[in-house]
């Protein structure tokens, strides 16, 4: 809805200017008009895993790339809280959905998780 995505981009000057507090407030507004803006779950994954609550991240990222399934950034989010929680077969799945969606990282951590693994 246009309610959610302007409080989005509330919620993402809010994060710019430091507020995160607000920034957060405004992310839950926005899915409360809309529980499938991308936009919003993103900006709550980047929220959780910047406090380090990679579960929590994940979880808003899979939502995130549910609805949006063609945002190769969701993807490579996703796969970066994965790898944080050791989930490694299901971070390289994501990070081999962004690279397949033109991200350029995704092929940087693809190769940090082979090293990981010892080059399997």
């Amino acid at each position: 809805t246009k309610e959610s995505s302007r409080l989005v981009k509330d919620a993402n000057k809010a994060l710019a200017s430091g507020n995160r507090k607000e920034a957060e407030a405004l992310f839950h507004q926005a899915l409360g008009n809309d529980n499938r803006n991308a936009s919003a779950l993103i900006g709550l994954s980047d929220l959780e895993f910047d406090k380090g609550s990679y579960q929590r991240a994940a979880d808003y990222a899979e939502k995130a790339t549910a609805a949006a399934p063609k945002n190769g950034g969701y993807h490579l989010r996703l796969g970066d809280a994965l790898y944080k929680l050791l989930r490694y077969t299901d971070a390289r799945r994501a990070y081999e959905k962004a690279k397949e969606l033109g991200v350029r990282e995704a092929s940087d951590r693809l190769d940090k998780l082979k090293t990981k693994l010892g080059g399997k």
